[in-house]
């Protein structure tokens, strides 16, 4: 549990120090939209398709999701 708190704490300070700091390199937020690709902010693009999403997501929640279910059924 203070392990969980402490990553927390360390991952959003890294953010706070190194969004600011990124876009201060590209010249501001406006700058990076400009220069980043058309289909950069696309949710499916290339290879990641609504049905490799959907694949993923089921994989997560019937194979991941089982592990820990069968986790706790051993532990009692």
């Amino acid at each position: 549990m203070v392990t969980d708190i402490l990553q927390f704490v360390v991952l959003t300070a890294a953010i706070v120090i190194v969004i600011p700091l990124v876009f201060q390199e590209v010249g501001g937020v406006e700058s990076f939209l400009d220069k980043v690709p058309d289909d950069f902010f696309n949710v499916v693009n290339g290879e990641y398709t609504w049905g490799f999403i959907l694949a993923f997501a089921l994989y997560h929640i019937f194979i991941l999701g089982q592990l820990d279910i069968c986790t706790a059924v051993y532990q009692c």
